[in-house]
């Protein structure tokens, strides 16, 4: 597949200087200054711009005529004009929407690893729920529910631990449960939650 692409120029500031007389042909007709600037287009989208050029010509034979070649009296505003002359944000369309594109894959990404913990009730928890908790500064792991009974869960710890506690998704990806089941009150659980150490989940 031919992606149309390539590089266009866009004259950014322009003048004609009368009292500059061409080495070539020594017109007195003056000289047209240009400052432009390149830009790389995809699908004529502009995505890059760079590099600012200064283009001086003869407006009677159209050679092009070296900048030094000129009187310091006449190089001065020259330069003045292409320190002063400035490209319009729009040359940069293409790098904005790739920007926003990639922010959007980003944060569509981050939704589809995060699955983000949900708030269980403490009273009336589900078989096959997993609660997260912290094996220590900056690790978390999960317990899955497995069963229940009266007012105690049984659960079974995960093997694999993650640096992100909302991040379900790295706990659950090849989830290794432990054979020992353990045993947790609804009340040890509540107060478990409140000193910060299980966060419920429903993945």
């Amino acid at each position: 597949m031919i992606i149309p692409s390539g590089f266009r120029r866009l004259i950014l500031s322009e003048k004609i200087d009368e009292t500059i007389c061409c080495p070539h042909c020594n017109s007195t007709y003056g000289a047209r200054i240009e400052v432009s600037r390149m830009h790389f287009h995809v699908f004529w989208i502009p995505t890059l711009a760079y590099r600012k050029r200064l283009r001086i010509y003869c407006i009677e034979c159209q050679k092009k005529i070296k900048l030094k070649t000129l009187r310091d009296s006449q190089q001065i505003p020259i330069l003045n004009l292409r320190s002063k002359a400035r490209g319009p944000w729009w040359q940069f369309t293409g790098s904005f929407i790739l920007l926003g594109l990639t922010a959007i894959i980003l944060v569509f990404m981050n939704l589809g690893e995060t699955a983000t913990a949900v708030e269980l009730s403490y009273e009336d928890p589900n078989v096959g729920d997993r609660l997260i908790y912290k094996v220590s500064e900056g690790k978390y792991s999960s317990y899955l529910v497995e069963g229940i009974e009266s007012d105690t869960l049984k659960l079974r710890r995960n093997l694999i631990s993650s640096d992100k506690k909302y991040y379900i998704n790295d706990l659950l990806e090849g989830e290794k449960l432990d054979s020992i089941i353990v045993k947790l009150s609804l009340k040890d659980l509540k107060q478990l939650r409140e000193e910060g150490i299980f966060y419920a989940s429903r993945p």
